[in-house]
């Protein structure tokens, strides 16, 4: 199977609506041919996948691949789901119809719209399930409402929200892995953005914030897919650029003021990020903020 990357993402909404149950509603195990999302608009319930069963409170999210087994119990009530039908590539748009899900015995795996596997983003190969994720329900919700006016080019809107919702989803997951730390993310990413210049590690950031060094790098990697080294050398080039688009301090001085131990350790990795050398940067850009 081939490894995308989240980047390659280009998703391609087959069906989006409101399902309501009632506590007479039966419906059995089924598997999807394409991707599924339930998020759970109102109400309570719960959906099993796999032998374990997910509460799905309201804004509670689930997020799964064709192929997977699942089955929507009755609720003690009545709950409401918003759900969407969707590849995560633009592949078989021609595909344009809803294709329902089958039970077990009427499912053939050579059947199965696109099988992907992406690996920067491992989250998305296995079933997500996400407890109050209430900040993606606008995002949702104007997605089902583009599907159903069908206003022009409504497809190609959907799929751009889908896709940054994909990211939310993902950068929710992530940081609901570390409860504990989490109120403290975004403190511990600003003060890595406003000491770049220092000598940054595991061990100094823990000690800065109380935590051990291990959990300081996980931490790190979980929630910006790098780990602490290559995270800092990215946010000391993105200001290296700031600099060399606005000022005229030399090279040497721009590379001591983000940090490099030398000019030629700075140069190297500039150009890796970058594409071209820190004096070539400045040259084409050097009229932009004119412009």
């Amino acid at each position: 199977m081939k490894k995308y990357l989240i980047s390659d993402i280009k998703p391609y909404v087959r069906y989006a609506r409101y399902m309501t149950l009632d506590e007479n509603a039966d419906l059995p195990a089924v598997i999807p041919y394409d991707a599924r999302l339930f998020y759970t608009f109102s109400g309570s319930g719960s959906i099993g996948i796999a032998g374990k069963t997910y509460e799905m409170k309201s804004g509670d999210l689930l997020l799964f691949n064709a192929g997977t087994e699942y089955q929507i119990y009755p609720p003690r009530d009545k709950v409401t789901y918003l759900i969407l039908n969707f590849d995560y590539l633009w592949d078989h748009s021609y595909l344009c119809n809803p294709i329902p899900p089958v039970n077990k015995s009427s499912f053939n795996c050579e059947d199965i719209v696109e099988r992907v596997s992406f690996q920067d983003a491992a989250e998305l190969n296995t079933p997500i399930y996400l407890s109050g994720a209430f900040r993606l329900l606008e995002g949702l919700v104007d997605i089902e409402r583009e599907f159903t006016q069908k206003v022009m080019m409504y497809e190609t809107r959907i799929s751009g929200m889908l896709s940054k919702l994909t990211v939310d989803v993902l950068r929710i997951c992530r940081t609901q892995i570390f409860a504990e730390g989490q109120e403290r993310l975004d403190e511990i990413v600003r003060y890595v953005h406003e000491n770049y210049a220092l000598s940054l590690t595991n061990v100094s950031i823990g000690e800065r914030f109380g935590f051990h060094p291990n959990y300081i790098s996980a931490l790190i990697k979980k929630y910006t897919g790098m780990p602490l080294h290559k995270y800092l050398i990215y946010v000391r080039i993105s200001r290296a650029a700031e600099i060399l688009n606005g000022s005229s301090m030399s090279i040497g001085e721009i590379s001591e003021k983000c940090g490099f131990c030398d000019i030629y350790y700075f140069s190297g990795y500039f150009k890796r990020y970058m594409g071209c050398s820190p004096l070539e940067y400045r040259k084409m850009n050097s009229g932009i903020s004119a412009l």
